[in-house]
């Protein structure tokens, strides 16, 4: 999976170096509160919002409504539904209505933590008047290490392929992560993270952001903030 990881970065990264791009430095935050009922079933409502156009303007805000089922301590199934509120280049918010269903894979090692993940994702929005459904296709690997019983540190890579893009095959982007978790008390934990997204190829027909020049193609430097809270 290390090999993976980072042969998926290194390929983004070259393919990046040869395009035009427009860059944005973003903040983002979100809020999850998990209930447990048993050691199997759990249900998560959170809260995420982000700030763009160089940590200038509010530009997105959703709620996503999510399932969890624990087959072992290595297998779980999830099941989520997000609504967004997301911004438009004249200043009006659209919602947007987000279906997925996703398998993750987990493996201990000592101190090593070794995640996969794969999304299939379903998009329900307008884009110019009219409505626009995207499936994506994610995978994302991370690396996690328990450094102690209070911090943690970890990295992530995530590829997303477009499903039923006429104009886009293969990987349409990618995102890179670096951060690290503090456990504040049994059950709460504090995340601080950098990611790193950048739009591999065009895809007017996606149109992936509304709200930038659609004439480039996309990077992001993303600065976040969580907070997580566990309830039995």
């Amino acid at each position: 999976m290390k090999k993976a990881l980072l042969l998926i970065f290194l390929f983004s990264f070259c393919l990046s170096k040869a395009q035009n791009y427009y860059d944005d430095a973003q903040l983002r935050q979100h809020i999850n509160i998990e209930k447990r009922f048993g050691d199997a079933f759990s249900v998560s409502l959170e809260q995420q919002s982000r700030i763009g156009y160089n940590a200038s303007t509010y530009t997105r805000g959703s709620l996503d409504l999510g399932l969890n089922f624990r087959i072992n301590k290595n297998i779980r199934f999830c099941a989520d539904y997000v609504f967004i509120e997301k911004r438009q280049k004249n200043g009006d918010f659209l919602p947007r209505h987000w279906y997925s269903g996703a398998i993750v894979l987990k493996k201990d090692i000592g101190r090593w933590k070794f995640l996969y993940r794969n999304l299939f994702q379903a998009r329900y929005g307008y884009t110019s008047d009219f409505l626009n459904v995207r499936y994506y296709d994610r995978n994302k690997g991370t690396v996690k290490y328990e450094a102690t019983k209070r911090f943690s540190f970890y990295l992530s890579e995530e590829v997303y392929i477009p499903v039923n893009s006429p104009q886009t095959k293969g990987l349409d982007r990618s995102r890179s992560y670096a951060g690290m978790n503090i456990k504040m008390s049994k059950r709460q934990v504090l995340e601080l993270y950098f990611m790193y997204q950048v739009q591999l190829q065009k895809n007017d027909w996606f149109d992936q952001s509304n709200g930038y020049d659609n004439k480039l193609l996309k990077r992001y430097f993303v600065y976040g903030i969580g907070y997580s809270l566990v309830i039995d």
